[in-house]
């Protein structure tokens, strides 16, 4: 059965992924799955740290996408960058 795709956090300085709370992995399967776009892009937002981008890692590694957004405080939404 093929796996999912799993929704992660990649800090762009480290290259590092996010696996809780003061824990960051070189391995993309410890990092921890958001699970959905909103939660992820929600930590981000809430955490400060806006060199996170949100990484939906599947099973080949070669169809991963990565992104970055941002709090548009004008236009009051979230927006790609």
């Amino acid at each position: 059965m093929a796996k999912q795709v799993q929704i992660i956090l990649q800090d762009d300085l480290t290259r590092l992924y996010y696996s809780g709370p003061n824990v960051w992995t070189e391995n993309v399967e410890k990092a921890l799955d958001f699970g959905q776009t909103t939660r992820a892009l929600d930590f981000i937002l809430r955490s400060g740290q806006p060199q996170l981008g949100i990484v939906m890692h599947f099973e080949d590694a070669q169809y991963d996408l990565k992104f970055k957004a941002r709090m548009d405080q004008n236009a009051g939404k979230i927006v790609p960058v």
